[in-house]
């Protein structure tokens, strides 16, 4: 038994756990906040920049269907955080920026909803500030 409150449910991931926390958010409308650490969430964008691994004939069409990128219609502008860091080698930064350019205009009347801070000299790694914010965030958003 949990003591959970049903309506204050958030998912969260680092690097691949944050791509698929971001599937999970997609195809779960009961999920009310999704963070995601150094990961991206822009799967496509993702494989053509090589952060991820390229798609093969067998599963590109999977990629497209649940890539969170292609399913904003999906978030009812459930409120998603991401923290990343600007020299990040492991995942770059463009495809998460890109993600959240094209996210902003679906929360355009909730922006407060989505946003996305950018750390800096830190690599793949999450500080103790990006773990902080995201508690905040979370505070105010659950």
């Amino acid at each position: 038994m949990h003591e959970a409150h049903p309506d204050r449910i958030a998912i969260i991931g680092n690097s691949m756990g944050s791509v698929s926390a971001g599937a999970i958010f997609t195809e779960n409308p009961n999920l009310k906040c999704l963070v995601g650490f150094n990961g991206t969430f822009a799967w496509e964008e993702g494989i053509r920049i090589g952060d991820l691994v390229p798609s093969t004939k067998d599963n590109k069409n999977q990629i497209k269907e649940y890539d969170p990128m292609n399913n904003g219609d999906k978030f009812n502008e459930r409120a998603i955080l991401i923290l990343h860091s600007v020299g990040d080698t492991s995942v770059s930064i463009e495809s998460q920026r890109a993600f959240y350019s094209k996210m902003t205009n679906a929360y355009y009347r909730n922006s407060d909803k989505i946003q996305f801070l950018e750390a800096t000299k830190v690599n793949h790694h999450i500080t103790t500030g990006m773990l902080e914010k995201a508690i905040i965030w979370l505070k105010e958003n659950l």
